[in-house]
């Protein structure tokens, strides 16, 4: 696909974002939430729905359908936000300064130099995986959760 022009939204940073925070969430749900939790299919639905309504307002013909989508699209990153503080809460997890996450998570880094390696992302990404301590994964997807809204 490389050379081929894709759609508007493709190009947007906080879709690319989305799409990292997608990829993380699926793994941070496999790994940290029970299969059978209702908790895990509210967290994959709110960041299968925050990057989907980016697209979707994108395809709208009026400013005002885009700017409602863009709005659908943050409300359900402010729920999977709200998720993971209660992950953390639950666990009795520390929540990191900006400063620390940026110093003491390193996949934060990495993502964000796939972000900005190109002005789509590849068809693979190939995100980093998320850190086994999950101290610094609920941190790190905080952080991008917060920098795409």
């Amino acid at each position: 696909m490389e050379g081929q022009k894709k759609a508007g939204y493709e190009y947007l940073l906080v879709y690319k974002l989305t799409v990292a925070i997608y990829d993380l969430t699926d793994q941070f749900t496999e790994v940290f939430i029970d299969k059978y939790s209702r908790t895990r299919d509210q967290m994959v639905q709110a960041v299968r729905s925050g990057m989907q309504n980016i697209v979707e307002g994108n395809r709208q013909q009026s400013l005002r359908g885009y700017i409602k989508l863009s709005g659908v699209a943050r409300g359900s990153l402010e729920e999977l936000l709200k998720d993971y503080y209660s992950f953390a809460r639950q666990k009795k997890l520390k929540i990191f300064s900006k400063e620390r996450v940026l110093e003491g998570v390193e996949e934060i880094r990495k993502v964000w130099k796939i972000l900005n390696a190109s002005k789509t992302l590849p068809d693979i990404p190939n995100f980093p995986n998320i850190p086994k301590n999950p101290e610094k994964v609920v941190n790190l997807m905080i952080t991008l959760i917060k920098q795409a809204n």
